[in-house]
């Protein structure tokens, strides 16, 4: 299941304007590397053209590219929900996994999290043996499930007041 982009609710016409021109028609179109600069490419055509709602220079330009943006970071940081499987979600920060790595312990840890534990504690957290950032190895397989549970499965529900 891939969740339409006008599904996400209370984003504005302004934004989901943006995210057409753009050619974004789903959550995951979001989720690309590149999508920035495609955002930041439609606003300055639409600021370009001869029917465009303001003058080029205008701060409210500023203000949609922000919007945009903030939309972006919502998704790509969505938390782990109640109902998210134990198995996605790192045991240190309770998220979705973004970037999974396997201990020696045979864990699996979110790698900005258990580097961070690492340079406080020089320990597994789970095992307190002696562990360092160099033995932590990415742990592929649970990303590919992380990834199509995120495409197939969570239903994205994000409100913007």
């Amino acid at each position: 299941m891939r969740t339409a982009l006008i599904d996400i609710g209370k984003v504005g016409k302004e934004v989901y304007g943006v995210f057409e021109k753009a050619g974004f028609k789903t959550v995951d179109d979001l989720l690309d590397s590149a999508c920035g600069n495609r955002i930041q490419t439609a606003i300055d055509e639409l600021k370009n053209e001869p029917n465009a709602p303001f003058e080029p220079d205008h701060e409210r330009w500023r203000n949609l590219t922000t919007r945009c943006n903030d939309v972006i970071f919502r998704i790509e940081n969505i938390q782990a929900k109640d109902n998210d499987p134990e198995y996605l979600v790192c045991p240190i920060s309770f998220n979705l996994f973004k970037d999974p790595v396997i201990a020696p312990s045979g864990y699996t840890y979110e790698r900005e999290k258990i580097e961070q534990w690492i340079q406080g504690h020089n320990t597994d957290p789970m095992t307190r043996i002696q562990l360092r950032k160099e033995q932590l190895i990415p742990n592929r397989k649970l990303q590919e499930a992380v990834d199509y549970y995120k495409k197939n499965y969570k239903l994205y529900t994000i409100y913007f007041l």
